[in-house]
């Protein structure tokens, strides 16, 4: 998850895969602060290879007022 392009640092997971075709379904959450202007967005990073996305989603959920 990044926060204005900076990555939330308890968002982070990796995966490792055992196979070419290997399918799995990785997911994660963070609690932070956003106001009006900020931006977030979820990036996917391979560092070897190619890796296809099929299905994602985001959920924001406010607390307070």
């Amino acid at each position: 998850i990044y926060k204005n392009s900076v990555v939330v640092s308890d968002s982070i997971r990796t995966t490792q895969s055992v196979a070419s075709n290997f399918i799995f379904q990785q997911s994660t959450q963070s609690i932070f602060q956003v106001n009006g202007t900020d931006t977030v967005d979820i990036r996917v990073n391979t560092s070897a290879g190619t890796l296809t996305v099929s299905d994602r989603s985001l959920l924001l959920i406010r607390f307070g007022s």
